[in-house]
């Protein structure tokens, strides 16, 4: 070694040696300066598969539409079962039990057919992207072996490493799960839109309505919840589901319950809405059938009759509140008390 060249430093901490951008494996800790860049750069290197990501999305809506289909098939199924109840309590035939299995085996094929779609989208992504994944590899060994030596022993150690490895990596894990989860949750949004407004547009409408409200209310739970805590069940090794599943959802469960109850409350108590949107028995909700219980005489309202039926409709409501006091006191006071 000659007197001018200083031997390396060791690094300032933990981040520098991992790289200076990684906290561990498969965590970065910094985020896209230009995110519309990047991704645009992305999709630019799935141009190679762009006919195998036109077959992925296909599948995707193959698979979503025959999902969000299955319900109403199935609630077809309970109809037929309700109606036969019905004729046979009234004397009829009962309950079609031919229509009522074949009923059944169209939601099974259904289901089946579509989860078969939705594995054949899954193993062509991990395939799009590993491809994907191993051109880009190629190229960054590529730009390596073209780099000087003074630029390499320039670098932090393991920089190079963490380059080629994780980053690329946290690039395969998003591509992966993104191109799916972000397609088939869009798919997926605009199927059950669809289908609630071609069951009943009215009561589709009121479930539009509460929707805001519940984004509303968990959206202050999830700004709580600090993100340093899922970088460190990263750390631990878990997976982003298992950091979601086993941190972030118990931390928001009180603001889970809230929302869901101030929901169930808000379109059982509705009935403006309620009223001026149905027009028929079985669309209206239960407010706005008590206001038609007008009974014989309509300039003398059965008001006891009234009274009993309001007390009977709070039942679920109390029930509910008994059964998730704990959960709504802690939803409500969640952010209340700081330090």
């Amino acid at each position: 070694m000659s007197e001018t060249q200083q031997p390396p430093r060791p690094p300032n901490s933990t981040a520098e040696m991992r790289g200076g951008r990684m906290s561990t494996v498969g965590v970065p800790t910094e985020k896209s300066k230009n995110f519309a860049a990047s991704s645009k750069r992305l999709l630019a290197r799935l141009e190679p598969e762009r006919w195998k990501v036109i077959f992925v999305g296909v599948l995707a809506v193959g698979s979503v539409s025959l999902l969000v289909a299955g319900p109403k098939v199935l609630g077809h199924a309970t109809n037929v079962l309700y109606d036969g109840i019905i004729s046979r309590f009234r004397g009829g035939p009962g309950i079609d039990f031919g229509e009522l299995h074949f009923t059944l085996w169209i939601a099974v094929g259904l289901y089946a057919i579509g989860y078969v779609l939705a594995y054949g989208q899954a193993w062509l992504v991990a395939g799009v992207v590993q491809r994907t994944m191993h051109r880009m590899r190629a190229e960054v060994e590529d730009k390596l072996n073209a780099m000087p030596l003074a630029y390499i022993d320039g670098q932090a150690r393991g920089d190079l490493l963490s380059r080629v490895t994780n980053d690329i990596d946290n690039v395969a894990q998003s591509m992966q799960q993104s191109i799916s989860q972000l397609l088939t949750g869009l798919l997926t949004i605009v199927g059950v839109l669809i289908m609630m407004l071609t069951i009943s547009w009215q009561l589709a409408l009121i479930a539009i309505v509460t929707v805001p409200l519940s984004i509303w209310t968990m959206s202050a739970f999830f700004r709580q919840i600090p993100w340093e805590m899922e970088q460190a069940a990263q750390v631990d090794g878990a997976t982003s589901w298992q950091a979601f599943r086993k941190v972030i959802v118990p931390l928001a469960a009180p603001g889970v319950f809230t929302a869901a109850i101030l929901t169930f409350f808000f379109a059982w108590n509705e009935f403006v809405l309620a009223i001026s949107l149905t027009s028929t028995t079985d669309a209206r909700t239960v407010p706005a059938q008590m206001s038609f219980f007008v009974g014989p005489d309509p300039f003398n309202p059965p008001y006891s009759q009234l009274a009993t039926a309001s007390v009977i409709v709070t039942i679920p409501v109390i029930v509910i509140v008994l059964l998730f006091q704990r959960r709504i006191v802690a939803g409500l006071t969640s952010g209340a008390v700081k330090g």
